[in-house]
């Protein structure tokens, strides 16, 4: 017995020194890995597309390709290895050969494959200057980091502006973007009218199976300006690269991330945070009687929220349903010393026609009252929907993102030239790239590597059509536009944009 005990016990130490045993433990039962004859190029890079298999694991995989197992979870963020299912299909980038004879891999930062050039700057390295920057407060100074970064756009005055759009071009693109683009064309031929060079490039962007962001950089980088893309997540992506390499990036739609100081960045929409503060002082001026329309069913909660901080204390309040008489709930409320402000937080086209009718049938026919109603930022697509009459009559505004009235020469023309090129109206999404190109060659071609800074100028009012756009820098030295039009419906049947 005891003889068969010392042979159990030199045959399990034999076993522990052998190699089977010093494998990870997920070595074991795994099947063998076969190298895919199937490969796909992703931001310059090779990839091997892999398929998993019964029993594969990360560790076999890895192996049998010759890479880190920490560089096959860095190439594919979007894949779940604990557990690796099978039929997942995996980037496994090629090795590279090196001047000295050995291989070596790009390395993987997120969904962004990036080369160690040491001219592109990281997000770390940005956030790093920023703090190096920041001010005895603790704030970032934004102008500091701005100004120093500035002088690396490379364009010189009088030159061709090379502008790239990158939107989801395909087969089946969307109208939207179809409309986008021809906007541009439309300004490129205003700004050659003006003596300026100016030349459209399409760039294909979109999220493939992998998770990745298929956008040709190599098209990107030497072009001057970068519109797009429309959509956040891709935005982020490919801003991230540009502010890398110094050239100004346009977002035409998202809102500019706030975590990570991208000073080639530009946001295009308006900011939030000054939505209502034209809005402000009128609506806490002494001389105006504020009244709140508080509708039982079509609220607009979302709306309410926002303009809720700019009411007076005084404001007075109806709650109201579609059968409430105006003469017994809203009359009684005027003021006849004094300029009646109703807010109307409601967004229902039909709740919107029936409170305006209300409003103006009590002061009608000889206007004893000074009556004007301020609605919400969608109000834009009611007043096409909406009896136009009573916006004039009751002095409607509202908020907008965008806004542009035929009845404005400028405007008007535009139009007419629009639809002779392509017989059709023009969009939103036509007269914003129209806008967006005009503003930014504009700024180029005057001040060229100092484009930014000019543009930032908070003094400064850009108005192509009939949007005006006022540009200043944020907390974290990006370009935000600060400025949402205040449309303005007047009793004389004319139309202001402030």
């Amino acid at each position: 017995m005891r003889k068969f005990l010392t042979i159990l016990k030199i045959t399990v130490a034999i076993i522990a020194m052998s190699p089977v045993a010093l494998m990870p433990t997920e070595a074991y039962g795994q099947a063998k890995v076969n190298i895919s004859s199937k490969t796909k190029v992703v931001h310059t890079t090779t990839y091997y597309v892999h398929t998993v298999k019964r029993k594969h694991t990360l560790y076999s995989i890895a192996k049998a390709y010759g890479v880190e197992q920490k560089i096959i979870e860095q190439s594919n963020p979007t894949v779940n290895f604990n557990p690796l299912r099978t039929r997942t299909k995996l980037l496994i980038p090629m090795p590279k050969l090196n001047s000295d004879g050995n291989y070596s891999f790009e390395k993987v930062e997120g969904n962004e494959v990036i080369s160690n050039n040491k001219e592109l700057l990281t997000a770390a390295e940005l956030e790093t200057e920023a703090k190096i920057l920041a001010n005895s407060s603790g704030f970032i100074a934004a102008d500091s980091i701005f100004l120093a970064r500035e002088n690396q756009i490379n364009f010189q005055v009088g030159t061709e502006i090379k502008c790239a759009i990158a939107l989801p071009f395909n087969a089946q693109t969307h109208i939207n973007w179809i409309e986008f683009v021809q906007g541009a064309e439309f300004a490129r031929t205003a700004l050659a009218h003006k003596g300026v060079k100016l030349k459209i490039i399409k760039v294909p962007v979109h999220e493939n199976e992998f998770g990745f962001f298929d956008v040709d950089t190599i098209a990107l980088k030497d072009v001057d300006i970068i519109i797009g893309p429309v959509h956040d997540k891709t935005y982020e992506y490919v801003a991230r690269w540009a502010n890398k390499v110094g050239i100004p990036i346009i977002a035409p739609f998202t809102s500019l991330d706030k975590t990570t100081p991208r000073p080639y960045s530009v946001q295009i929409a308006p900011t939030d945070n000054t939505k209502y503060s034209k809005v402000a002082s009128w609506l806490a001026d002494a001389n105006n009687n504020v009244i709140l329309i508080n509708h039982t069913t079509y609220g607009d909660s979302s709306a309410m929220a926002e303009i809720s901080p700019y009411l007076p204390r005084s404001t007075k309040n109806i709650t109201y349903s579609r059968v409430t008489p105006a003469k017994t709930h809203i009359l009684p409320l005027l003021d006849r010393t004094r300029t009646n402000v109703f807010v109307v937080p409601v967004s229902h086209y039909g709740s919107i026609e029936d409170i305006l009718s209300k409003i103006t049938s009590v002061n009608s026919p000889y206007k004893k009252y000074d009556i004007q109603v301020l609605g919400t930022s969608r109000w834009r697509t009611a007043s096409n929907n909406v009896n136009p009459e009573l916006f004039f009559n009751s002095n409607t505004r509202f908020i907008s993102s965008y806004y542009a009235d035929r009845a404005v020469p400028e405007v008007a023309q535009f139009y007419a030239d629009y639809i002779t090129r392509y017989g059709k109206l023009p969009t939103l999404f036509a007269m914003r790239s129209y806008d967006i190109v005009m503003i930014m060659a504009g700024a180029l071609n005057n001040a060229g590597g100092k484009a930014l800074s000019s543009l930032a100028n908070e003094s400064q009012q850009y108005k192509p059509l009939m949007t005006p756009y006022k540009f200043n820098l944020d907390e974290q030295g990006q370009i935000v536009n600060s400025q949402w039009p205040l449309v303005i419906y007047k009793d004389d049947y004319t139309v202001k944009c402030q």
